[in-house]
């Protein structure tokens, strides 16, 4: 019985001291998959989904859009885009997103966060934006949502994850 009690306080000790970040006020960050997002509209036909589960450009610029649904006062902490960026040489040279907020009241919009993939690779990229501006989310008077903007069939756009504590 000892035995038993001495091994249950060691192993409760052994998970305290590996307890994830989210514990502490952090959680796993919002991860927004590219099947989420939608062509504004400007060019219908200048993506495409691919089987494996990302976005592929046509060789226009095309803009999409998703809605992000963060809980109320939660603190944005970093923006990170998920992309490859096989090709500068189209209109739109790198796989870039934002991160937005819509006042609900005028519909005024502002920047949060911005990231761009950086130089042609066939390698993923993970950019991260830590440099938030108003990152305390209130669902009270703003709306949010990410735009990602890419061009060529070698820009691949995979997810946008968003690292938030409440």
């Amino acid at each position: 019985m000892t035995t038993l009690r001495v091994f249950s306080m060691v192993a409760v000790l052994g998970l305290m001291v590996v307890a994830p970040a989210w514990s502490a006020g952090h959680v796993a960050p919002l991860v927004i998959p590219s099947a989420a997002f939608h062509n504004d509209g400007d060019d219908p036909e200048g993506f495409w989904f691919h089987p494996d589960g990302y976005l592929e450009g046509e060789g226009a610029g095309v803009k999409m859009i998703a809605a992000v649904y963060l809980p109320s006062y939660a603190t944005v902490e970093s923006f990170t885009l998920y992309a490859v960026d096989g090709t500068d040489s189209c209109p739109i040279p790198s796989v870039n997103a934002w991160l937005y907020r819509v006042e609900i009241s005028n519909g005024d919009v502002s920047m949060m966060a911005l990231t761009a993939t950086s130089g042609a690779s066939s390698a993923m990229q993970e950019r991260v934006d830590s440099s938030i501006a108003y990152p305390v989310v209130s669902n009270l008077q703003y709306r949010y949502f990410v735009r990602v903007d890419f061009c060529a069939s070698t820009h691949d756009f995979y997810s946008i994850a968003i690292d938030y504590s409440e």
